[in-house]
């Protein structure tokens, strides 16, 4: 992977499919992972929110590192 590449991960706090703290976990050990975390829409989000769910992954890939 190229050094300066982040991961986006839009994770669903209540998914029925992944187990939200084992994802958590999961993340912390990959570097440059950048993540939008909501309780607002589910595993199928990516299918019926589309343009919202790309959008969020557009937009937190262009903030600032700390």
């Amino acid at each position: 992977m190229d050094a300066d590449m982040s991961i986006m991960l839009f994770r669903y706090v209540d998914d029925m499919y992944v187990d939200f703290d084992l994802a958590m976990e999961t993340a912390r050990k990959v570097p440059r992972v950048k993540q939008f975390i909501t309780n607002q829409m589910y595993h199928d989000a990516l299918r019926k929110n589309t343009k919202e769910v790309l959008g969020k992954l557009f937009e937190i890939s262009k903030r600032e590192e700390d």
